[in-house]
């Protein structure tokens, strides 16, 4: 159920939860086991209270705390009760942002070890 959480926040806002520019990836699995992740408002201020909500009720770092499956798919967001405006669009975009980084952190990575062969 973490990992739904930690999807449903990349599809909504186009990057990872506990990333950040020029974090190195221990910086980053800290940011995980002290569940520190944050909703930036100039991103995320047109997304639903209730798609948060489902979010920080996924990324829960108690196991016992965290949604369950039955719970989740019971859950406002899930079921479009309290579904307000179409943000389809803009979720699109994100989607977009992120894979177009991801592939950038690929390229970037695949020259670094070209270049540490070259070098070796």
């Amino acid at each position: 159920m973490w990992s739904c959480g930690v999807i449903a926040y990349i599809l909504l806002c186009g990057y990872e939860p506990f990333d950040g520019p020029n974090q190195d990836v221990s910086e980053v699995y800290k940011k995980i086991l002290k569940v520190d992740y944050k909703f930036d408002p100039k991103v995320w201020s047109k997304i639903s209270e209730n798609a948060k909500d489902f979010i920080a009720r996924l990324l829960q770092k108690d196991p016992r705390k965290r949604l369950s499956v039955d719970a989740a798919l019971r859950h406002p967001w899930v079921t479009g009760i309290a579904a307000k405006g179409d943000n389809l669009i803009e979720t699109q975009e994100k989607i977009r942002e992120f894979n177009a980084r991801r592939k950038l952190k690929g390229a970037a990575g695949s020259v670094c070890c070209l270049l540490q062969e070259l070098q070796g």
